[in-house]
């Protein structure tokens, strides 16, 4: 009998990319590209219902995909999962920012132009396709996703179908309130990554000028949540060398957000360094992570890491 393994994501999840539906946008594994589920040019719920069996009874059997080889996410199983509605819904279509952060890889894609995805929504909500699952969420990330035309009609589309879990990514440079009205009334996670602790620091990693603004947004955040102990805003910083690879704007960083009110923080690598150099990280980048592992425990914040720091950690 072949070993059997499982995915959270080969189970409930889909990634609208820019130019095609994956089936996640986890990065925690060793080979380029993700597997596909397909394009938009071919879109239809039975194609797709279609491509996710043909990838679960892949995993059954004991055959991972190339695209997945060495995913932490990857587990053994005795129990085969027959629900196909998707829990883990990844929105990435849309690339533009108002920021321009040095590692990001939305500035190289050429002859972008925004596409709607909410009639596919509508017919995944409309066939009972997405739903509520424990560790499950709807994610907006990609680029800056208050920019999207039919961001607050998906939002809305989401509140009227009672989904639950909202995992938004924001530059926190220009205030929401649709996202202010799901952090009032919803479990809802909101990451905005400053990556930094003082305004040059900031300028060198996102070339704009906005540090002041981004704080006083996530502040005002922070007070949406005040009554609503399923929300949290969450700091994140993204280590990148040569750039904020010190201690000292780390520690910057991190008492700023306390100062803001975060309760909640993230800590990941540069993705890219992070793969070019064989998945491993600095010295000094283990005693900046150490560093702010003893504050949170000091100060009761929850830590968290994203996949780069996982992968490592999963490995170490």
């Amino acid at each position: 009998m072949p070993q059997r393994y499982k995915c959270p994501y080969i189970d409930s999840g889909i990634n609208f990319f820019y130019n095609e539906i994956r089936v996640c946008c986890k990065s925690a594994h060793k080979t380029v590209g993700m597997p596909i589920l397909i394009t938009y040019d071919n879109f239809s719920i039975d194609n797709v219902i279609q491509k996710k069996k043909e990838y679960k009874e892949r995993f059954w059997n004991g055959d991972i995909p190339q695209e997945c080889e060495g995913c932490l996410f990857i587990t053994k199983t005795e129990t085969e999962n027959d629900d196909l509605a998707f829990g883990y819904i990844d929105i990435n279509t849309f690339i533009n920012c108002n920021s321009q952060c040095v590692y990001c890889d939305c500035k190289n894609i050429e002859n972008f132009k925004e596409k709607s995805i909410y009639s596919i929504l509508k017919q995944l909500c409309d066939k009972k396709m997405i739903k509520n699952i424990p560790e499950g969420y709807m994610q907006f990330a990609g680029g800056e996703p208050v920019l999207m035309k039919d961001f607050e009609k998906i939002i809305s589309l989401f509140v009227k179908n009672n989904i639950d879990n909202y995992l938004i990514h924001s530059s926190g440079i220009k205030y929401s309130k649709a996202i202010e009205k799901v952090l009032k009334e919803k479990s809802t996670r909101l990451v905005i990554s400053p990556d930094a602790g003082s305004d040059e620091v900031y300028r060198k990693v996102k070339n704009v000028h906005c540090f002041k603004k981004v704080l006083e947004n996530m502040k005002k955040y922070v007070k949406a949540t005040s009554k609503n102990p399923k929300s949290s805003v969450i700091s994140k910083y993204i280590i990148i060398p040569e750039y904020n690879d010190s201690v000292e704007e780390i520690l910057k960083w991190y008492n700023i957000s306390l100062s803001l009110g975060i309760k909640s923080i993230i800590l990941d690598v540069e993705m890219n360094w992070y793969k070019n150099n064989n998945h491993t990280i600095t010295d000094n980048m283990k005693e900046m992570i150490k560093t702010i592992q003893n504050k949170c425990k000091e100060d009761d914040i929850k830590l968290d890491y994203y996949e780069s720091l996982k992968d490592w950690f999963y490995k170490n």
